[in-house]
């Protein structure tokens, strides 16, 4: 999902109260990376509760000055940065 779509997504999360709260957002990317295991698991450095096949790549809420956003890679163990019609997954926190 392209940033955009990212933000829409939250916004209907929000509007909803999806399970019972409107805070729900983009992740920082300190908060992102709590997510990041060492090791690889069946692919990817992300904990085995994740879905498989899915979460690849996440965006985060952290952007450069140039407008970039940092986004998560759990299949290769990096950090990257993309303009903001990249697909990458989300993944909410609140």
């Amino acid at each position: 999902m392209i940033i955009s779509g990212a933000k829409q997504y939250i916004n209907r999360l929000n509007a909803e109260k999806f399970s019972g709260f409107n805070d729900w957002r983009l992740p920082t990317l300190e908060e992102a990376m709590s997510l990041m295991e060492p090791e690889v698991s069946d692919r990817v450095h992300i904990n085995e509760v994740f879905e498989r096949g899915g979460v690849n790549f996440i965006w985060t809420s952290d952007r450069t000055n140039d407008g970039r956003i940092f986004i998560l890679c759990f299949y290769d163990g990096e950090i990257g940065l993309e303009p903001g019609g990249f697909n990458a997954w989300v993944l909410v926190v609140r």
